[in-house]
């Protein structure tokens, strides 16, 4: 693995991604809020007008979505950190695809490259145009590993137009 610069094109992948672990660990802050003052309302309400353990599954419920919450401030700190780095991870090896169904109603399909130990998110359109087995050179955030950019290596280029 070796190191590389952040891009200008890398930081405006950092930053989508960013803005996007912000609106999660908001949407989950509102949630957990939202469950925990319910439980005080209902603690507070009285046991004549409500059932005692609904207060205490109200805060169970909460204090889930805080955990919950956790991971996603963490990856928004390391999206910043990464921007005021600007260090990149450049790694050669050869990749998988899978594809991970989503739960719910809909069932929404996943697209996920799987590099070494570690497994990305990619869209449609990439894993369609990759092969699974072959080697490819990933640039991946430092800190928060988001991945940055999946091109093929030089040797692999030049191989295959000396074979034209």
């Amino acid at each position: 693995m070796s190191r590389g610069d952040l891009a200008a094109e890398n930081a405006q992948i950092l930053l989508r991604a960013r803005r996007r672990f912000a609106l999660r660990a908001a949407a989950l802050g509102v949630l957990a809020l939202a469950f925990l003052v319910a439980a005080g309302w209902v603690a507070l309400a009285g046991a004549e007008t409500v059932p005692a353990g609904l207060a205490v599954l109200l805060a169970g419920v909460g204090v889930f979505w805080l955990v919950k919450l956790r991971p996603a401030l963490a990856l928004w700190r390391g999206v910043g950190e990464d921007l005021r780095s600007g260090e990149v991870d450049v790694t050669t090896r050869p990749v998988s695809l899978e594809i991970a169904i989503g739960l719910g109603i809909l069932g929404v399909q996943h697209h996920l490259l799987r590099s070494g130990d570690e497994l990305f998110e990619i869209d449609r359109a990439t894993a369609a145009r990759l092969e699974a087995g072959r080697t490819y050179r990933l640039r991946v955030a430092r800190k928060s590993r988001t991945l940055l950019g999946i091109e093929e290596p030089e040797e692999s280029v030049a191989a295959g137009s000396g074979r034209a």
